[in-house]
């Protein structure tokens, strides 16, 4: 996992990349040979002086696929952006929000496959959620030591699995707020 010094800070490839991880088509990509030939991570830390993280992947992913970019396509707007400065600055305003590193994440929002729990892991939860509450019920009635110890084990079994599904969800709840912050606004 290589750290570039970008236009907008010191940032990991694997960030950067995860765009077009996420969105890139195999037959228009180039092979992975052909971008280390190229060096195409050290040509995009020196060309890259994007002001969003999100600019940031774009630009990774145009310079690994094996097309034209299609900015003329944009002629119209980047005419009017040089020309009128108050388009540009609301521009920059609206890009500034997209800046934390949380807007990394966005493009998993897109994925194919999000992952799911299963139906046993589903079942489980449903059953540990309740346990603690049990074993406490139990201690209370009966005065037993022994209730004490299923309480410690439920709750660090509960630790464990909360920890477990919040790792594996802290990108997309992390991103819908940085995806939610981001206005799409109409410069034409």
């Amino acid at each position: 996992m290589s750290l570039l010094n970008g236009g907008i800070g010191i940032y990991k490839m694997s960030h950067i990349s995860s765009y077009y991880t996420y969105m890139h088509d195999k037959n228009l990509s180039l092979p992975d040979g052909v971008c280390e030939d190229l060096n195409l991570d050290d040509f995009y830390s020196a060309i890259d002086f994007t002001s969003s993280r999100i600019g940031q992947q774009y630009l990774y992913s145009i310079l690994h696929h094996d097309r034209l970019s299609g900015v003329e396509k944009h002629e119209e707007l980047i005419c009017k952006l040089a020309q009128d400065k108050g388009v540009r600055t609301q521009l920059m305003n609206a890009l500034a929000k997209l800046n934390n590193v949380d807007a990394y994440y966005i493009a998993s929002l897109f994925a194919e496959t999000v992952p799911m729990p299963s139906k046993k892991e589903l079942q489980l939860l449903k059953v540990c959620r309740f346990l603690p509450f049990l074993s406490v019920g139990l201690l209370l009635t009966t005065h037993a030591v022994g209730w004490l110890f299923l309480l410690l084990f439920t709750l660090l079994s509960n630790l464990f699995l909360h920890y477990r599904s919040k790792r594996k969800m802290y990108q997309y709840y992390s991103s819908i707020p940085q995806l939610l912050c981001s206005k799409f606004y109409n410069f034409y």
